[in-house]
Parts: C-alpha cells; sequence; structure tokens
C-alpha cells in the first residue's frame, strides 16, 4: 500500500504529464470566435497534395453583404499553369528596393511584392528568410474592391511604376514607389509603397479614382495570400501552434488554427485592428494606418512539407485580408503592413497591441513569462550566451525556491528520524490497516510533521514550468541561439537526447538519496522515467534548466546530508 507522499507524488507527475500536451495545443493563442453574420461555404478541392492546381470553380465563395460573393483563389502550389503563361504576354517590369532590413522585388505584374527577402534572418536551409512563399504561385499583396457581384483586383493588370529601384540609407530614409494603371472597367487604380531605412514595417496605400460614372465601392480587401513558409525546422511537430491566422476585433484576440480536414479560410466582421498570418516565428501584421477596420477574411489551402524537413507533413498556407468599407470615387485605404520577426518588444513599440501575436501561454501565465524575458534580456546582455544565461537563471530560481527546498530537506529528515517508530506502527498493527493509518497521523501530529512536506514544493515549481516552456518555445530571441558543442539551438530538441538523459540521471540520483520510505521506492525508478519520456522532445534550452536545477538540488541535499552527520559526529563526542 502506497502513503499519501506517494500518491500526491503520482498526482502531480501525472498532472504534468497530463497539461503538457493540452499546453503545447493551447500555448498559440485564444478562442476561435464565431463569425457574426458571414458564412463560408465548402470547398471540394484536394487539400493534401503540394503539386495540385488550386481551380477557380471548387473555391467555395464568400457571402459579403451588399458586395462581392467570391474569394480570390490562390492560383496554384508548385509548377505553373498554361492560363498565367498565356496571360504573361507583357513583361514584368521589376522594381528593386533596399533598406537595412530586406531586399524587396516589386512587380509592374498587378504592382505586387513578389519578393521581401530578410538581410538578417536565415530560413530553415540557412539561406536568408523570403516572406513570399516560394511554393504559391499566384497574386500576393492584393487589392480587391467589390462593387456588387463585381470585382476589382489589381491581380493580373500591368501597372506602370514610377521608378525602377529604391535604395534607402541612413542619410536617405524614407522613399516610396507608386504603380499606376488604368482599370479596364474605367477608373484608374494607383498603388503607393512607403518604406523607411530602418523598419520593418511599410505603409501601403491603394487609390480609386475615376470620372462621374465610376460607381461606388462597397467594400475593399487588402490581402497576404502567400501565408508564411516553416522558420524552424520541427515542421512535423509545430504545424498546430505555429500555423495560424490573428487577428484583434474589438478589445479581443483570437487566432484561428486549421485541422487537416478544414479550409484554411474564415470571415468575421466588426471594429477591427488588425489581422495576421503567422509561422513560429515569424508574422505578417496588417492593420490600418489610423483607426479601425470593418473585418477580416481568410483563405488558404494546404500543402507539403517535404521541401522544408523531408517529410509529407500538411501545412496550411493562410492567406488574410483586411477589410475596409468602401465608398465613392476618389476612394483610397492607408494601411500599414508590418514584415518580420514575432518579438515582443519589437512589436510592443508600434503601440497598436501587435505584441498579442507572441505566445505567453495561457493568460494567467503571461505576466509570469514577461518577468522571465526581462530577466533573460538582462543576463544576455552580460553573458551573450542563453546557454549560460539558463544556467544562471537556474542559480536564481534556486535561490528563491530555497525556504521552500529548505523545508521540504527538514520534512524528509524528520520522516527519516521518524521511521523506526513508523515500522514499529507497521509491525503492532500490522493486521489493522486502518488502526495503522489513524496511528500514523496522530504520530505525524505529535511530532509536527506534514508527511506532504517533500512534495508540496513542486508545486510552486508549475507554473515556472509553463512559463519557462512558453519562453523557450516561442522567444524569437532563441530562434537558432547557440549553447556550445552540440547544442546549436536551444529552442529545438536535442538531437542526440543527451541532455534529457543525463536529466533522468541526476533525477535518478537525488531521489536514491531522499527517499527511504520502502512503500516509495517505485518513485525512485518510476519519475525519472517519465520526466525523460516527458521531456525528450522539448526545447533544448527547458531541458537544460531542469538538468541544471536538478544539479544544484542534489548538491544541495548533499551538503545537508554532510551537515546532518557532521552534527550528529559533534554530538556524539
Amino acid at each position: 500500500m502506497m502513503d499519501k507522499r506517494t500518491v500526491i507524488g503520482i498526482i502531480i507527475i501525472a498532472a504534468i504529464l497530463v497539461l503538457t500536451p493540452y499546453y503545447t495545443k493551447l500555448i498559440g493563442g485564444g478562442k476561435k470566435p464565431v463569425a457574426e453574420a458571414d458564412t463560408l461555404g465548402h470547398a471540394e478541392s484536394d487539400l493534401t497534395r503540394s503539386t495540385a492546381v488550386v481551380h477557380e470553380e471548387n473555391l467555395s465563395r464568400l457571402e459579403i453583404k451588399g458586395s462581392a460573393d467570391t474569394l480570390l483563389p490562390l492560383h496554384s502550389i508548385g509548377g505553373d499553369v498554361e492560363s498565367e503563361a498565356e496571360e504573361d504576354s507583357v513583361p514584368d517590369r521589376l522594381v528593386k528596393v533596399r533598406t537595412e532590413k530586406y531586399e524587396i522585388v516589386l512587380s509592374s505584374r498587378g504592382g505586387d511584392i513578389v519578393s521581401f527577402t530578410s538581410l538578417e534572418f536565415p530560413d530553415v536551409a540557412g539561406e536568408p528568410y523570403d516572406f513570399c512563399h516560394s511554393e504559391i504561385i499566384g497574386p500576393n499583396l492584393e487589392v480587391v474592391g467589390y462593387r456588387g457581384k463585381e470585382i476589382i483586383s489589381s491581380s493580373g493588370l500591368d501597372f506602370l511604376p514610377d521608378r525602377d529601384s529604391l535604395i534607402l540609407t541612413e542619410a536617405d530614409e524614407e522613399g516610396a514607389v507608386t504603380f499606376t494603371v488604368n482599370l479596364p472597367e474605367g477608373g484608374l487604380l494607383q498603388r503607393r509603397y512607403h518604406f523607411k531605412f530602418d523598419e520593418y514595417s511599410f505603409e501601403h496605400t491603394a487609390l480609386f479614382t475615376g470620372d462621374s460614372a465610376f460607381e461606388p465601392l462597397d467594400e475593399t480587401v487588402l490581402w497576404w495570400r502567400k501565408g508564411l513558409e516553416p522558420s524552424d525546422p520541427e515542421v512535423k511537430t509545430n504545424v498546430s501552434t505555429s500555423y495560424r491566422a490573428g487577428y484583434l476585433m474589438g478589445d479581443s484576440y483570437s487566432t484561428e488554427k486549421f485541422g487537416k480536414s478544414d479550409l484554411p479560410r474564415f470571415s468575421h466582421d466588426g471594429s477591427t485592428g488588425f489581422v495576421a498570418t503567422l509561422n513560429k516565428y515569424f508574422a505578417v501584421i496588417i492593420a490600418p494606418k489610423e483607426g479601425v477596420a470593418s473585418g477580416v477574411r481568410g483563405d488558404g489551402v494546404w500543402y507539403s512539407s517535404r521541401k522544408f524537413d523531408g517529410s509529407d507533413r500538411q501545412i496550411p498556407v493562410i492567406g488574410v485580408g483586411l477589410s475596409m468599407p468602401g465608398g465613392e470615387a476618389p476612394y483610397s485605404r492607408h494601411d500599414l503592413v508590418y514584415i518580420g520577426p514575432r518579438d515582443l518588444k519589437t512589436l510592443k513599440a508600434y503601440s497598436r497591441s501587435f505584441e498579442k501575436v507572441v505566445n505567453l501561454g495561457w493568460s494567467w501565465l503571461s505576466p509570469i513569462t514577461k518577468f522571465f524575458i526581462w530577466i533573460f534580456d538582462i543576463l544576455y546582455s552580460l553573458l551573450h550566451n542563453y546557454g549560460l544565461v539558463i544556467i544562471v537563471f537556474s542559480i536564481l530560481i534556486k535561490i528563491m525556491l530555497y525556504p521552500l527546498s529548505r523545508k521540504q530537506m527538514e520534512s524528509m529528515k524528520k520522516m527519516k528520524d521518524l521511521e523506526p517508530k513508523i515500522a514499529e506502527l507497521r509491525e503492532r498493527y500490522s493486521t489493522d490497516v486502518k488502526r495503522l493509518n489513524e496511528e500514523t497521523m496522530k504520530l505525524y501530529q505529535k511530532e509536527k510533521i506534514n508527511p506532504l512536506g517533500g512534495c508540496l514544493p513542486l508545486l510552486p515549481q508549475m507554473p515556472i514550468f509553463f512559463a519557462l516552456f512558453a519562453m523557450l518555445q516561442n522567444s524569437f530571441a532563441l530562434r537558432g541561439a547557440p549553447f556550445g558543442l552540440w547544442l546549436q539551438d536551444l529552442s529545438a530538441k536535442d538531437p542526440y537526447y543527451i541532455l534529457p538523459i543525463l536529466m533522468t540521471l541526476t533525477m535518478f540520483i537525488q531521489q536514491k538519496m531522499t527517499v527511504k520510505d520502502p512503500k516509495q521506492k517505485a518513485m525512485v525508478y518510476m519519475m525519472p522515467l517519465l520526466f525523460l519520456f516527458m521531456f525528450r522532445n522539448m526545447p533544448s534550452g527547458l531541458v537544460l534548466y531542469w538538468l541544471c536545477f536538478n544539479i544544484f538540488s542534489l548538491a544541495q541535499t548533499l551538503w545537508v546530508e554532510f551537515k546532518s552527520n557532521r552534527e550528529s559526529g559533534l554530538a556524539k563526542v
């Protein structure tokens, strides 16, 4: 029969094992609200093949009040489409833009962005990360106007740019590129990109003009069609938590995630602060330059991750659009487009609640996670190595929890000293379990011992564990952060499982030293094995923290044992 300490220990382990998978799924964000008025139809297209063409006749139709009745599709995934090749009769005129952050290629075809390459961040292959999805063919930053059932799209139109290149420097910090086209149905569409040298964002203005015959628009949507490519090597295990759309509607931030059987599509109307498409480390955010928008739209497909990690896991391309009310000509909309890291400090500087796209765990946990990020930033400014930061951080946590761990050691020592009396009770009441339990509790009360004292210090560590998990799993600063030797990315799992094995061994040694009750000996073997199973695929930075914490706890146990033996020896003398 197991005593209460063993039962409580098993419950704590079970709680961590049960909660961790749910936490991993929920860590990406908030609830998925139901659309207020708009509804989506069902698509019949195959979402599971990376080479499949997404045919327009198979796409669902979006019912938008008083305006358009369809979402414009992504043209295809992989390979060229013959119909598109026929349209390319007019050669594209490319405009190259360079800032401190990016190299950008704009095209006269659609006045669109065809390449947005980072000068700071590599992709999973070590090449400069391109925010324009290489697997997806079709429009990207697309402007769409709706007039009844008529659609006016920038896609496929041949614009005239006002320049061939734009190079920004510290001396010449701002500049703009303007594209203009005459619309087939009459009127004119102008697109203006305004870039800044040291910004991750740019401003985009769409202007519809025409004579008195140009009928008012009901609605306009600025789309980012192509979603985002994977930004971390663990593509297969991070689909649910990494690839989402997020939006701020009113004061509530919500996310949309999609299962394999779901079309990556959604539509919500209401006062909107921004819409974003996300992967693990990066975000594309579209927000009105001033005021609020009128809704968000989502439209996408699925494709294979084979190119990125060799697996055949299906990843969603989550295209997102920001809806604005239309109006009479001349009609213009002015948007802010952020393309860059999901970094708390960077996003918070915009004062637009963009930082809400950073995963900080459950809402009650986010203050702890932010506090840890603040500590990590300070330590990193001094140590310049996140592995060393984690080691120092584990020492600080050990010091913070020292009062609890001291009580734990005292409780365990008292329990050890009480073992002869408990053994005597077991022998006396070996045939009367009820009486044995009653007498044991009386003995605990008499000696002022809490039998759960050895387990309770584990409870305060659970919030620390989950907050640290959220930070290490999602902190952009830790992306690809090396420690040394085989640990080249502390946000990824240990590729050789060395840290999980060492963590298991230290936990086993500690359990072996502290657990003396024969009824609890199963815990000596069970707890380390359970933790090995749980930690084997967790971020190596998190395992490093737990390993260091175990080592410092083991050192504390040895010191307490040494002091106890020394005091006993002196007492005998």
